[in-house]
């Protein structure tokens, strides 16, 4: 290996451990100019290994690339969403203990359940968070956990441990996949092993899906179709799917 080589190695390495470094700090650490850092930073990034910023760099995220961060999420299909999280709030009556994850249209939704009266949120979505925290007459339980920066959420051991001992009246889950026959799906096995604990001690079931959702990547099953109550999705749905999808045990809202 030469000598570049080595310092680019060295650069990714020392971004792991600081996430972002500036042009200016990487030319102090390897003592070279800052034309020479930019060239080093240009190559690193071809090769996917950093992702270029503002006066410097940041490591390219561990997760695959087709998990899109929550922030690309929200620009996606944004008014069929908006649609879905509409039509879901006018069913949800006060003093609901309801159960949202970390997908954006469930973030849509809890906007719109500021204007209820005695709900109680429960939710591993910092967004949701955020979103609710100031709110009167909305009481948060949030799970805790492992926090995850590009999802803005919290998984793993506890998250899972504390969803499994609340009780909500309905769980409210979004997925990256639905497949008519087979159930739900999500990219991530930490997020599924979320929606699996949120159906564990609840009355109802929602799932809420756009029509880019049907027979999408997804490779961890969270629910199977018996187990869901509602499905809510876009009228954007072919005909020919909209006639499959009726076969499905549970109810179906286009919205």
């Amino acid at each position: 290996m030469n000598k570049k080589k080595i310092r680019q190695r060295d650069i990714v390495t020392k971004l792991k451990v600081k996430e972002v470094l500036t042009v200016e700090e990487i030319s102090s650490l390897f003592k070279i100019t800052e034309a020479t850092v930019r060239r080093d930073l240009e190559d690193l990034e071809r090769e996917g290994e950093i992702v270029r910023i503002h006066g410097g760099a940041r490591i390219t995220q561990e997760e695959p690339s087709f998990i899109k961060s929550f922030k690309e999420r929200t620009e996606n299909m944004t008014l069929e969403k908006e649609r879905i999280a509409d039509r879901v709030a006018e069913m949800i009556p006060d003093n609901t203990i309801i159960t949202l994850d970390n997908g954006t249209t469930a973030w849509l939704l809890a906007k719109r359940l500021k204007q209820k009266q005695g709900i109680t949120i429960v939710t591993n979505s910092l967004l949701i968070i955020n979103e609710m925290i100031d709110t009167e007459g909305i009481n948060l339980l949030i799970t805790g956990g492992t926090f995850r920066k590009r999802n803005y959420d919290f998984v793993g051991e506890k998250a899972v441990s504390y969803l499994n001992e609340i009780f909500s009246d309905i769980a409210v889950l979004t997925c990256d996949s639905f497949r008519p026959g087979m159930g739900f799906y999500k990219l991530s096995e930490a997020s599924a092993e979320i929606a699996k604990a949120a159906v564990q001690s609840t009355k109802k079931v929602i799932v809420l899906a756009d029509h880019t959702k049907l027979d999408s990547d997804g490779f961890h099953r969270f629910l199977v179709p018996d187990n869901v109550d509602i499905l809510f999705t876009d009228s954007m749905i072919s005909s020919s799917n909209k006639e499959l999808i009726s076969s499905e045990p549970y109810q179906t809202i286009y919205c």
